[in-house]
């Protein structure tokens, strides 16, 4: 109570209170000082209220800079004029950089306007100095800038009328920029338009005002305004987006629209198709790399599939569906039965979907379509489904009971939630994207999947939006970075719970955590109708949790030490000190990965045989890889990167190769030695990589013997 009460107090301290007490005690503070300190005190008693005691220790404890990520959406720093203004000083007892702090301040406020909801500017002062000296003075601002999600990229600020008396000050304000626009209420305004055609220009809307008004109103030159972000198409940008991906993402959605209606409205099945949903990250706007259409050429008919010798077909990505039909007592009780009735389902969907020129292609258990050069597969929900393969035991069914719920039950389910953090959280889609490059950079692919990422990044923007809402993705991916370099995930498990679904029985039940610790996944995280973690089940483990803590505390203090700024490729490269590690390294044909393709080449031919059905979902370097982990998987750690397989690196397990006992069910991929003891068997387990790559593998080194 005590706590509460003292930040209370420090919340309504405002700036007034500057004024009150005399610039003989704080004449070395201005006032974008004193409204900080009252936001912070007002999250701290936020905190207090919500009774969150993992959010509220680091935040008592931790050492915060002045402008951080945690704190703010976007960052400036801007050097100090040689010559400020006298004028200004006078308020501030002739502190010179305090009166060009306010102004700067106030020009930003006003230039802002109700995109941002708070602006701090503060002067970076020399860290130490002798106490016999003054302070050296600064020679940079920085600015923190917290924007308002609703308006924050709007490209039209509206202005007075051009007979107004405010006209003359709107258009003093603006110079230049500020033009006399017709509107479609046939108004006639004074405007000032911003560029925003596509949704990555609207972001940088803030950047542009403040590279705009202040070399107008201050003697800061444009080329030292200094933003601490990244390029987003550095990031995640190709060559044919039209911007960073969230167009192409919406090709995709919209073909998917349509679609889901041609599929409700097939007439020779005997169920109606009720909804047709979309499970994939790209119908939420999270994948990494929305798929680019392919295109049929004369070239893309010649093979039809896969063929030796010839480069490999691109990478073509598969869009995940699942379909519910009306509601029926007369599906049989024979899990054999039930599968013969999807199949017969898929046939008469491929048969009328033919017969309007969309192309489809049936398999044991779900029907591939191919429309507007996009990959889509469709799988049939049956209640009774997957209770019946748990109890099949003489039958073969493609998939276990528990893979077949995951994929038409809690996915979808999941799915949904995700697509709700996607439309309540402007910045949430590119901050996964964010994430998941820079997990598959840090050669993480086949043990971290993307669905923890996204998940992991929903927790935090849900715990964010009860005391600081994030509301850009460079902000949400430091804070999210920092939840994975301090949270203990022996120690907690994850709730998110957007519109508070989960049981009051599922909260008591994990309360209690740590009393049936090893009966949940190492990562666990819960969702409505994941009640039992089943997403994160078998991966990432708990060695891959401390090797992804460890690279998000290297990469925040990267990102501390000026990294966005000065190297930002840096961030989303693999760690030197990891990568030296490896003790085999598989370098790959770059013909061979359909990832890397002769950018003068068309990037969607494929080879396929009398067809013009591409080949989809077919990805060699991950099938390479799978069969490593499944047959050496007990021996060593396989690191790659999906998007770009040029290599695989190798850690042995047990890197000293030393000798253990004989035992049987231990003896795979052993030898014998002259004492008796056996070894890992690495010259065979080479030899087999070897075997196992032809025609894929370009060539094996092997370090430290």
């Amino acid at each position: 109570t005590l706590l509460k009460f003292v930040f209370k107090f420090l919340s309504d301290f405002t700036s007034e209170v500057h004024s009150e007490i005399g610039s003989e005690v704080l004449h070395r503070f201005a006032v974008s000082d004193f409204n900080l300190i009252s936001r912070l005190a007002s999250e701290v008693v936020a905190m207090l209220n919500h009774g969150d005691s993992n959010t509220l220790v680091p935040t008592l404890t931790d050492t915060v800079a002045t402008c951080s990520y945690d704190t703010f959406d976007v960052i400036f720093t801007v050097p100090i004029p040689e010559v400020v203004d006298k004028q200004r000083t006078l308020p501030y007892c002739g502190v010179p950089y305090l009166g060009f702090v306010d102004h700067v301040r106030e020009v930003l406020a006003r230039a802002y306007g109700d995109r941002a909801t708070f602006v701090h500017v503060c002067a970076s002062l020399t860290s130490e100095w002798s106490r016999f000296q003054d302070p050296l003075p600064p020679k940079t601002i920085q600015i923190g800038v917290n924007v308002n999600k609703d308006t924050w990229t709007r490209h039209v600020d509206k202005g007075p009328p051009g007979d107004s008396p405010e006209a003359r000050e709107f258009k003093a304000f603006w110079g230049n920029k500020c033009t006399l626009r017709r509107f479609q209420d046939s108004s006639i305004l004074y405007a000032v338009v911003w560029n925003g055609r596509t949704v990555k220009e609207r972001r940088s809307i803030i950047p542009q005002i403040t590279e705009y008004v202040l070399p107008l109103h201050t003697a800061i030159n444009k080329e030292d305004i200094i933003e601490h972000q990244f390029s987003s198409s550095h990031v995640v940008g190709q060559t044919y987006y039209e911007g960073d991906g969230e167009e192409q993402a919406q090709k995709i959605i919209r073909t998917f629209t349509e679609l889901s209606s041609i599929l409700r409205n097939c007439s020779k099945i005997p169920l109606p198709i009720t909804s047709v949903q979309g499970i994939s990250p790209t119908f939420r706007n999270t994948s990494l790399y929305p798929q680019k259409e392919y295109e049929v050429t004369r070239k893309s008919r010649q093979q039809a599939f896969p063929v030796p010798g010839k480069p490999c077909p691109p990478y073509n990505e598969i869009h995940e569906m699942v379909c519910h039909f009306e509601m029926s007592g007369k599906w049989p009780e024979d899990i054999r039965a039930i599968l013969r009735l999807k199949a017969a389902f898929y046939l008469a969907l491929k048969e009328e979907l033919e017969s309007m020129h969309i192309l489809a292609k049936v398999s044991t258990d779900f029907l591939d379509i191919v429309r507007n050069g996009f990959a889509f597969r469709l799988r049939c929900y049956v209640p009774k489904e997957a209770k019946l393969r748990s109890t099949n035991i003489s039958f073969w069914a493609p998939g276990t009971a528990e893979e077949l719920r995951i994929q038409t039950e809690i996915l979808p389910y999941t799915a949904s939630l995700l697509l709700g953090f996607t439309m309540l959280h402007v910045a949430f889609p590119l901050t996964v994207r964010y994430m998941k490059r820079w997990v598959h950079s840090h050669n993480l692919s086949l043990y971290v999947p993307d669905i923890f990422t996204e998940l992991v990044v929903a927790h935090v923007f849900e715990k964010s939006a009860k005391i600081c809402p994030i509301q850009t993705a460079m902000a949400g991916f430091v804070r999210t970075l920092s939840f994975l370099g301090t949270f203990d995930w022996d120690l907690f498990p994850v709730l998110i719970d957007l519109n508070d679904e989960l049981s009051t029985e599922t909260k008591e039940q994990y309360s209690r955590f740590l009393n049936s610790r090893k009966s949940y996944p190492e990562a666990c995280i819960v969702t409505p109708k994941n009640e039992l973690s089943q997403l994160t089940g078998d991966a990432p483990s708990k060695p891959t949790l401390q090797i992804v803590k460890i690279l998000a505390e290297r990469t925040l203090a990267g990102i501390n030490a000026g990294g966005i700024v000065t190297s930002p490729e840096t961030i989303f490269k693999a760690d030197e000190s990891t990568t030296a590690q490896y003790h085999i390294l598989i370098h790959i044909k770059p013909s061979q990965t359909g990832m890397n393709l002769d950018p003068h080449e068309d990037a969607r031919e494929h080879h396929a045989r009398n067809s013009h059905f591409p080949v989809i979902g077919y990805h060699p370097v991950r099938c390479f890889v799978n069969e490593l982990a499944d047959a050496f998987g007990d021996k060593a750690w396989f690191f790659y990167n999906f998007y770009d397989p040029l290599t695989v690196g190798v850690v042995l397990k047990n890197p000293g190769n030393t000798s253990t006992k004989f035992s049987v069910h231990k003896a795979g991929g052993k030898v014998v030695g002259r004492d008796g003891k056996v070894t890992d068997n690495i010259d065979a387990m080479v030899s087999d990589i070897d075997i196992f790559g032809k025609g894929l593998v370009k060539s094996i080194e092997v370090f430290n013997g």
